[in-house]
């Protein structure tokens, strides 16, 4: 969807010469990089990795989970955080 409204933008709007593009463009810009690099690792991750239910385990070592938490603790953290 991402890819979709960027190319559309571009399409419509067209590059008139010497201005720069508005933040919600390069918002989406971002995003749509985000998306895909993480659809690219969850892909590769299903490959990787063995089946979950073959295993009876959650497939990460107790260093790996807790490294996952702390990505999603920082995670909330960059979006609740209010620099003054």
């Amino acid at each position: 969807m991402n890819f979709t409204t960027v190319g559309l933008f571009v399409q419509i709007v067209g590059d008139d010469g010497d201005w720069s593009y508005a933040q919600g463009f390069w918002m989406t810009v971002c995003s749509a990089s985000m998306s895909s690099i993480c659809a690219f690792l969850m892909a590769l991750n299903s490959f990787i990795l063995p089946p979950f239910g073959k295993r009876g385990e959650m497939g990460l070592s107790g260093p790996q989970r807790v490294f996952v938490i702390q990505i999603m603790l920082f995670i909330f953290w960059l979006a609740v955080y209010e620099p003054a």
